[in-house]
């Protein structure tokens, strides 16, 4: 059966098996897909949000201007944001909600999973406490329908 993005999902990451392409930390261990990263969220788009993640990512970025737009799936629940640019093949997919621990070793973040699993970003710590900022400003956002800067949705000429 292939994996599907849920609650349980805490990171997709590249595949350390050359006949997967994903490598899925969950809740209930570490899972293979043969499924790109991109497509994973795609499906779970369509699925939870009823679009699929392009035009999730294009609406974001014109409320906010991201270069790299973080993915909400399901409110409160599921929301992940990029390590990287989505387009590049080692970025990783972090699940927030299940973060419970951040290590910063040597200018390298680690994170530390609800359920003591660990995985070392291939960010610097800015881009990760950046990419999180945004995910929780989308994420306020979309609860409250809060225009994040009224000055920039007003457009005067």
């Amino acid at each position: 059966m292939e994996y599907r993005i849920t609650r349980c999902s805490y990171a997709l990451v590249s595949s350390d098996r050359p006949e997967y392409v994903t490598k899925i930390y969950d809740k209930n261990g570490i899972f293979y897909s043969k499924k790109t990263k991109l497509s994973l969220l795609d499906e779970a788009c369509i699925r939870m949000r009823g679009c699929d993640y392009r035009g999730q990512v294009r609406a974001f970025k014109k409320l906010f201007g991201y270069n790299k737009a973080p993915v909400i799936l399901s409110l409160p629940h599921i929301f992940a944001i990029p390590t990287k640019s989505p387009s590049v093949h080692d970025c990783q997919w972090i699940f927030l909600q299940h973060v419970s621990n951040l290590i910063e070793q040597n200018g390298r973040l680690i994170i530390v999973f609800k359920n003591k699993q660990t995985l070392e970003l291939n960010c610097s710590p800015y881009t990760f406490f950046k990419q999180r900022s945004r995910a929780y400003e989308l994420i306020v956002y979309l609860a409250f329908k809060m225009v994040p800067d009224p000055f920039k949705a007003l457009k005067y000429k």
